[in-house]
């Protein structure tokens, strides 16, 4: 009778600690845009590369860049940045003479932005914060027209902006947790309406034109 109630006690422990460890689990949490990775980018890093230059100069700040080819494919070239330390801060890989990849890294050897661009005049930016989440991105569509987002730490939403050639269309901002804060309208670049938000989500006031 004692050993049953002794496993009957023991029982009842297991079950506050496996509560007690589950609790963390049943809090929400943000939906944080992680990089995926792009095949195209990976499958030109991964190609097998043949020497061409080491350790040249590269601009005024103490930086040098090796080169390479591809060795199944002349036309794919990847240059090495590196700085005075001999840490890698940049890695351009170009395809026909044009740049398909420009990516940067910070101090830690994380990838910090990376451009990409097409030969049909696509191209994105992207940026990172350091634990690899999107800071921001942008993207140029071939009519000239860039469309921007930036999140905060937590993976929230906080700017989007829609320009053309240029010129704003329109702009929106969030406050941290997620309520629109500002949204406005353009012609020709010019604020044609502005709407300011309160913490709360109401109104705060309305501009009209350039005032």
């Amino acid at each position: 009778m004692r050993c049953f109630k002794t496993m009957l006690l023991l029982v009842g422990i297991c079950v506050l600690v496996g509560c007690s460890k589950q609790a963390p689990d049943s809090v929400t949490k943000p939906t944080v845009p992680i990089p995926t990775p792009d095949p195209e980018r990976a499958s030109l890093q991964n190609q097998t590369w043949e020497l061409q230059a080491e350790n040249e100069e590269y601009g005024s700040e103490g930086l040098t860049a090796t080169t390479y080819t591809s060795s199944t494919n002349q036309a794919i070239v990847r240059q090495v940045i590196k700085n005075s330390q001999g840490t890698i801060v940049r890695e351009i890989i170009t395809v026909e003479g044009i740049p398909r990849f420009d990516i940067t890294y910070d101090d830690t050897g994380a990838i910090a932005s990376i451009v990409k661009s097409a030969p049909s005049g696509l191209s994105s930016e992207v940026s990172y914060y350091p634990n690899g989440q999107k800071k921001a991105e942008w993207t140029t569509q071939q009519n000239g027209e860039r469309i921007g987002q930036g999140w905060n730490k937590a993976g929230k939403l906080i700017t989007e902006d829609h320009l053309d050639k240029g010129k704003y269309i329109s702009a929106k901002r969030w406050y941290d947790n997620g309520v629109l804060r500002y949204e406005a309208t353009f012609k020709n670049g010019r604020p044609q309406l502005r709407i300011f938000y309160k913490p709360d989500g109401t109104v705060e006031k309305k501009v009209r034109g350039r005032r």
